[in-house]
Formats: C-alpha cells, sequence, structure tokens
C-alpha cells in the first residue's frame, strides 16, 4: 500500500467519523441546548473526540479488513461496529487501570448502562461502515488512488 492509499484511508475514516458522529451524536443532543453557538462549540467536541476515536480504532480496523478479507464487500460495515463498540469502551474508561472492577466485573454497568448505548454505537458503527463506503471513492479519486472496494 503507497502512502497516497493509506493517507486517503486516514481521512476516509476520519471524514466517516466525524459525520456519523455529528448526525447521530452531536446535533441530536445539541438540540438541547440553549444558544447556537453553545450547540456548534458541543457538536465541533463531539466531532473532534470522533475524528481522534476513528484514528485509534477505524484507521486498524480498516486495515485488517483490507489486509484479511478483501474480496468480501461489506466488509467496512461489518468491521465498523466492531471499531465502535471498542472505541465507546475505550471512552467509558474500559481499557484503564482498575476497570476490571469498575466495568468488567460492574453487573450495574452490563445490565444498566451498557445495553442502550452499545446498540446505539452498533447503529452509530453500521452509518459510519456505510458513510465509509461512499467517502472512500471519492477521496481516493481526489488522491488518485485505486479505490476498488
Amino acid at each position: 500500500m503507497s502512502e497516497r492509499e493509506l493517507g486517503a484511508k486516514i481521512v476516509s475514516v476520519i471524514a466517516s467519523s466525524v459525520l456519523g458522529a455529528a448526525l447521530f451524536i452531536g446535533i441530536p443532543l445539541s438540540s438541547r441546548i440553549g444558544s447556537f453557538s453553545q450547540a456548534a462549540i458541543f457538536t465541533s467536541l463531539v466531532c473532534a473526540i470522533a475524528a481522534v476515536l476513528g484514528l485509534i480504532f477505524g484507521v486498524p480496523g480498516v486495515m485488517l479488513v483490507d489486509k484479511f478479507l478483501p474480496r468480501f464487500k461489506a466488509r467496512h460495515v461489518v468491521a465498523a461496529p466492531i471499531c465502535a463498540l471498542l472505541a465507546w469502551l475505550a471512552f467509558e474508561g474500559a481499557f484503564s487501570p482498575g476497570a476490571w472492577i469498575k466495568v468488567w466485573t460492574s453487573p450495574s454497568f452490563w445490565f444498566g448502562w451498557a445495553p442502550r448505548r452499545a446498540g446505539i454505537m452498533l447503529f452509530i458503527g453500521l452509518a459510519v461502515g456505510a458513510f465509509y463506503m461512499l467517502i472512500w471513492p471519492r477521496i481516493g479519486r481526489m488522491l488518485k488512488v485505486n479505490t476498488a472496494l
């Protein structure tokens, strides 16, 4: 894989992560905020967090599925929910010191907190995977990269 292709994939993952976060988290939650400037700041923060989490979890996910499942057409739509769940768990602190007691063995987390949020993250991951499949060919063409899915 060339550096140009890697750069196009990184930009595509970040763009699709930001689009998914803005549409499904930032804008719906910011509608409850009083002023437009506060809502814009909140949505911008959500998008920045999504870009970083997409870079940390999404780019390796894309690289893995492109390497191991090159013929499977919907590989990005399948991998994105897994990456979204991992990003959500990281955001909740599931990989930090002391998380074994606070998150992994906590019934209140898994039965009270996690079910609805995990479902939302799976939905957002599916949408982000679909966005990636739409965005990747366009960014690849702009950067003159082979974009065969």
